[in-house]
């Protein structure tokens, strides 16, 4: 009788962890209407679209936010120049998206609160300031953030760094008028 608890409970552990550490699999495309940009526009749509390339279905609550971001130099290229890519972000509408299917919702870029990355890009004031974006600032993408644990700070203290993992979405060329 204690084995087969015992099997039935290590059972129970396997599949449940085996189900966390499944990783997402999806994309994440964005189109804007115009490439050209007005800085000064009260709307700049998005529209941001998320396909579930998985067999399970993709729950958008656990992905939470999207981040924007326009920057002087190409996605995944090392950028060392001052004020060199701006962000904001927007929280994901919550959505149950099916294997193989999408779900597009759109973000009015103008209406976000954009902050040099070199801050923290979690920072969020409820004032829009999309003009202070550099008109250098050509590559226009979005990624998504999903927290995949922690590890200990390398000081000894109890802080806990969070590690993250991440899908770029494509890389817009935009020009600011």
């Amino acid at each position: 009788m204690k084995l087969r608890f015992l099997i039935i409970f290590l059972l129970v552990v396997f599949c449940s962890t085996a189900n966390l550490a499944q990783k997402r699999n999806y994309e994440i495309e964005i189109s804007l209407e115009e490439t050209g940009i007005s800085k000064g526009a009260k709307d700049i749509p998005v529209k941001v679209t998320i396909t579930n390339k998985a067999d399970e279905v993709l729950k958008t609550s656990g992905l939470v936010t999207i981040h924007f971001f326009f920057s002087k130099c190409e996605l995944g290229a090392v950028c060392r120049e001052k004020e060199s890519t701006f962000s904001a972000y927007s929280e994901i509408p919550a959505k149950r998206i099916d294997s193989n299917e999408s779900f597009e919702f759109e973000v009015n870029l103008a209406g976000l609160y954009w902050n040099n990355r070199d801050g923290n890009v979690f920072y969020k004031e409820n004032i829009r300031n999309f003009n202070m974006v550099p008109p250098e600032n050509i590559y226009f993408y979005a990624r998504q953030l999903s927290l995949i644990g922690y590890e200990k700070s390398g000081n000894g203290s109890a802080n806990r760094i969070p590690i993250y993992d991440y899908t770029d979405s494509n890389v817009s060329n935009v020009i600011f008028r």
